[in-house]
């Protein structure tokens, strides 16, 4: 399918004219396009790990099967877990500064 692509692409740079290196950069950033969706899909599907997240925008806490993004913190065993993710965090960050 990649290599599908870079030939619908190249064929045309062809026709025009514009020469084999102006082709294979064109090719070569397509490749490197496909190949980055290719690995944020893989990576987000890897990543369904399932449990409740917090919300620290919104304060608010969601179950998902996913990787929920920045500004979530999770995932956590129980939405009541979730729900004091503030004060985990804050023991945590805690913990780790005494030790240095």
């Amino acid at each position: 399918m990649i290599g599908g692509a870079a030939v619908l692409i190249l064929t045309p740079l062809a026709w025009l004219g514009l020469g084999m290196f102006a082709a294979g950069f064109v090719g070569r950033l397509v490749l490197m396009v496909v190949n980055r969706v290719h690995r944020w899909k893989t990576r987000s599907s890897d990543l369904s790990v399932g449990g409740w997240w917090y919300n620290r925008k919104t304060r608010q806490v969601a179950e998902s099967r996913v990787f929920r993004g920045i500004g979530w913190d999770g995932p956590y065993a129980t939405p009541e877990d979730a729900a004091r993710a503030r004060e985990i965090a804050r023991t945590r960050a805690a913990e780790w500064n005494a030790e240095d």
